[in-house]
């Protein structure tokens, strides 16, 4: 998903801190501030949740932005085999900035695993600023599998098919560190995948919300 952001960081705001927390924990003051946000900053794109509930249990964790115990800006994620995919992110307009500096610094750092898929103008700041982009499409396949390549001169870009917002097929690109599943040949000569990562656990879900 995708949304339009600037990067123009403000002056004079309130200082706030970012808490990394489980979504199941959030307060009912917390989780409608998030939703709020959610449907102000995708309602020109599409809007695929239409209670907060579900958006919820969907992502199961979440970075906030707390500001005198209210979230000014909120990044949902969750944690596969592959790593931390982020998914929604959002915030008031005047913290905008904070949440692109939060996104790209866990998309620049390859120990922490997390990754995203982007169009659009993240996806235009992203190349800005020099955000790490898996460019091989033989691992974006292994960890995007309905991935279709776009041939042509500009290496990482694919599309696929997102069920709920008004354009089906999108065109993006993947950034950040996930955890690329390599194969080996055991002595029998068939081939293996490596053990995945202790930290990681694969999620089951649905394609109906999956983007």
């Amino acid at each position: 998903m995708s949304m339009l952001l600037n990067k123009t960081k403000p002056t004079g705001l309130l200082n706030g801190i970012w808490l990394n927390l489980k979504t199941s924990t959030l307060t009912p003051i917390q989780s409608d501030k998030i939703f709020d946000m959610y449907k102000t900053t995708y309602s020109k794109i599409g809007i695929k949740f239409t209670d907060k509930i579900p958006m919820l249990q969907y992502y199961t964790d979440c970075w906030i932005y707390d500001v005198n115990n209210e979230p000014k800006a909120a990044i949902l994620y969750w944690t596969n085999e592959f790593g931390n995919k982020l998914g929604l992110s959002m915030a008031d307009k005047e913290y905008r900035p904070s949440l692109i500096e939060k996104r790209h610094e866990l998309l620049n750092n390859p120990s922490l695993h997390y990754y995203s898929e982007m169009s659009h103008r993240v996806q235009e700041l992203a190349f800005e600023h020099n955000i790490h982009q898996v460019k091989n499409y033989q691992d974006i396949k292994k960890v995007i599998p309905d991935a279709i390549e776009v041939p042509g001169d500009r290496p990482g870009f694919y599309t696929r098919k997102i069920e709920g917002i008004p354009q089906p097929e999108v065109t993006k690109t993947l950034w950040g560190y996930p955890i690329i599943p390599m194969y080996k040949t055991n002595t029998g000569g068939k081939s293996k995948r490596s053990k995945k990562s202790k930290r990681s656990k694969k999620i089951k879900r649905s394609k109906r919300f999956r983007f």
